[in-house]
């Protein structure tokens, strides 16, 4: 994180309590774009195609695109995959919510030149569409807490 790149950062700009160093910094942790992309999916979702408009166009503005009218869930799919490219696991998660991880996995990956740079993978939504429990909380809820399938 950006605080501590300062020679002494406890002083100036992290909470020396130890609540996992908060800071007095402007850290962002998720992007205005990503809060238009939930509410104009959320929009599409319950009211269909250009209920999200509004909030599409204005990040297809900033980004010095044309607005475009009547976008449905594969154009809130495409802009959402090029407004957050490579941020953190976005990707994977919003593959696993619309349904379209297993036939995305199921594709190599390639490179510019075409070349494949990651080989086509097996995903299994029984098992890959959640995370495994971590054995320590199985083990603090006296076994209450069932290991998910597959994991």
């Amino acid at each position: 994180m950006e605080p501590f790149s300062y020679q002494n950062p406890i002083p100036t700009h992290v909470n020396p309590n130890g609540d996992n160093g908060t800071t007095d910094l402007n850290v962002p942790l998720m992007r205005y774009a990503e809060v238009l992309l939930i509410k104009a999916e959320a929009a599409i979702n319950l009211n269909g195609a250009g209920a999200g408009d509004i909030e599409l166009n204005k990040i297809r503005q900033r980004a010095g695109l044309l607005p475009k009218s009547n976008m449905t869930l594969v154009d809130l799919k495409r802009e959402r995959r090029n407004e957050l490219a490579g941020e953190w696991a976005d990707r994977h998660r919003d593959l696993v919510r619309w349904g379209d991880a297993q036939a995305t996995y199921a594709k190599p990956l390639h490179d510019f030149d075409g070349s494949v740079i990651w080989p086509a993978r097996t995903f299994n939504p029984q098992v890959h569409d959640v995370w495994a429990v971590p054995q320590r909380e199985i083990d603090n809820s006296a076994g209450v807490i069932k290991q998910n399938a597959g994991w």
